[in-house]
């Protein structure tokens, strides 16, 4: 049995029948810039949008000099408005920032559950991750988020169906809300980590 990682609960409420019609859609993603995390195709994807539409907030540190140089010539050389470096921002201030965007972006080529996420999610942030992130099914059956392939196309559609569909935004918010306290509250996961190490402590 695998005991995921315990978060505090936040107090964070969201209406979901309301219609999510604010432009534009605030993206966010915190972690490395790396290879690993997708950012390039990620960013690529962005792009392709208006800044009227879709805005990205990248928030860490640079965790590879060449590829983040690759990235931001990228964002140069086809003169792409709507994203921005951030740079490092400790723990405590991400946390408050949350709350003020729409969607936590991790189309990463391979990662495990990912505590951002989840944290993110306490604050009623749902999320975009490729199919490689280790919760990425739990995520889906939570309907807290969105489930994209790693390449530039699928990012770019599952953003385009957040633009075309004000309701779903919503929904999936509440889900990513509802998905943090079923799974991932500190409380229940020690409980169950105790009844674990018990019934090994009983077998031996």
């Amino acid at each position: 049995m695998i005991i995921p990682n315990g978060i505090h609960p936040t107090e964070f409420e969201i209406d979901a029948t309301k219609n999510h019609t604010q432009r534009p859609i605030k993206l966010v993603h915190v972690g490395r810039v790396h290879p690993q995390k997708n950012t390039l195709a990620m960013i690529q994807a962005v792009g392709k949008f208006s800044a009227s539409d879709v805005s990205l907030d990248i928030i860490g540190a640079v965790g590879d000099e060449s590829f983040y140089k690759e990235c931001t010539s990228f964002i140069e050389s086809n003169n792409v408005k709507n994203i921005r470096f951030l740079g490092f921002k400790p723990f405590d201030e991400v946390q408050k920032l949350y709350m003020s965007y729409d969607l936590f972006c991790m189309p990463s080529l391979c990662e495990g559950v990912s505590m951002a996420l989840i944290e993110a999610a306490s604050w009623g942030l749902p999320c975009l991750v490729s199919n490689q992130v280790g919760n990425h099914v739990e995520i889906a059956e939570d309907n807290a988020g969105l489930i994209c392939e790693t390449g530039v196309d699928s990012i770019r559609a599952n953003l385009n169906i957040l633009l075309e569909d004000e309701k779903l935004l919503s929904l999936l918010k509440k889900g990513a809300v509802d998905s943090s306290r079923a799974r991932y509250c500190l409380a229940k996961n020690v409980s169950s980590l105790k009844r674990e190490y018990t019934k090994v402590l009983q077998s031996m």
